[in-house]
């Protein structure tokens, strides 16, 4: 079976991804390991005659009640599985499921897969309420750092729950420093824009939660597209590795985007980054510096044959803006401000971000 359209959601550590037929292979193998299985009712046989069925049900389903990924390191090495089940459209509730693979554990994988998954499933998918019941302690520590909330007990079993609402705030509040990339030719809105909403949600935090920054080939004045100038605070060189990278539109030349101060600092941040946010034509960036991989990207049709020309594996696909997970990409200046606001939803939630908007419109 050959699906074109697969879902992948990238993190630091690992990316999930929705699998080809042919990696069910993997799945056999997974669930035929002994010391991954052992906790969890033992080992399952996974014969090819019911890769079909489970395909169909799990990774391509109809009635929209199941989503199912495998867990790739950074090497594009399968580790596990990751999915939800049993969705219920009415109370928005569905279960949670996650195997590391025995030989990959203690790495955080798991923890940063479900974290990716809970994304797509609160931001995406629409959902409301994730659930699970676990017995191991590892498992039942690891829920507990990530929001859920104990709502049952039985014997060694717990079950937890998460919220939206509460998914992730406590944790991922901590500051972050925000670093954005300005070049010669730099478009002013793509950087204006991003400093703006970050500076506001500070504003309505009530605390600096965001640093922001600006970083560039020399610590000076860069000139925009607009020949206004703005400037950078500090050099590639000279800069660590930023929390948020954002890496707005412009109009580079060659040259610029093949220098090798920025080639070298995003080869060395683009990993570290909890957060990739791309604008527009800053794409080109990542492609002239070969950091884009095995993703859905959102790309300007002006942009579109070049960049294929450059990255002739890459898809594009018809959406304004993509989000990846750690990768955030807008086809246009316009959507700076909308990934911008789509980060601080995912640090700070919706109801900040909602006040951020409500506070633009009533300014």
């Amino acid at each position: 079976m050959k699906i074109n359209d697969l879902y992948r959601r990238d993190g630091n550590l690992v990316y999930i991804k929705q699998p080809r037929f042919e990696e069910l292979n993997y799945v056999k193998k997974l669930w035929c390991d002994y010391e991954t299985m052992k906790e969890i009712g033992g080992v399952f046989s996974f014969q090819e005659d019911k890769w079909e069925s489970f395909y169909k049900k799990m990774v391509m389903p109809t009635d929209g009640k199941n989503f199912y990924c495998l867990v790739f390191n950074k090497q594009d090495i399968p580790v596990g599985e990751v999915s939800f089940h049993g969705y219920d459209s009415a109370t928005k509730i569905a279960r949670f499921n996650l195997k590391i693979e025995n030989s990959h554990r203690g790495n955080g994988y798991g923890s940063e897969a479900t974290r990716l998954i809970l994304e797509y499933f609160f931001y995406e998918f629409g959902g409301l309420v994730m659930m699970d019941t676990v017995s191991s302690k590892k498992a039942q520590e690891s829920f507990v750092k990530l929001g859920f909330e104990a709502v049952a007990r039985h014997g060694n079993d717990i079950t937890f729950k998460l919220t939206k609402e509460k998914f992730l705030i406590g944790e991922r509040c901590e500051n972050k420093n925000v670093s954005i990339i300005v070049l010669e030719g730099v478009d002013l809105l793509s950087v204006s824009g991003p400093i703006e909403i970050f500076s506001l949600a500070n504003k309505i935090y009530k605390r600096n939660v965001f640093s922001i920054n600006t970083v560039g080939v020399e610590e000076g004045e860069v000139k925009t597209s607009s020949s206004f100038t703005i400037s950078s605070n500090i050099s590639f060189k000279d800069s660590d590795c930023p929390n948020i990278l954002i890496i707005p539109s412009g109009k580079y030349d060659g040259d610029i985007l093949s220098n090798q101060d920025l080639v070298e600092f995003l080869k060395r941040c683009y990993y570290k980054c909890e957060m990739v946010l791309v604008i527009d034509s800053g794409i080109m960036m990542l492609a002239k510096s070969d950091l884009i991989k095995d993703m859905p990207v959102a790309v300007h049709s002006k942009l579109r044959s070049e960049i294929l020309d450059m990255c002739p594996n890459l898809k594009i696909v018809n959406k304004s803006i993509v989000d990846n997970g750690r990768i955030m990409i807008g086809s246009s200046i316009m959507s700076s401000l909308d990934i911008s606001l789509n980060a601080i939803k995912k640090l700070l939630g919706e109801e900040k971000v909602l006040e951020i908007m409500n506070y633009m419109e009533n300014k």
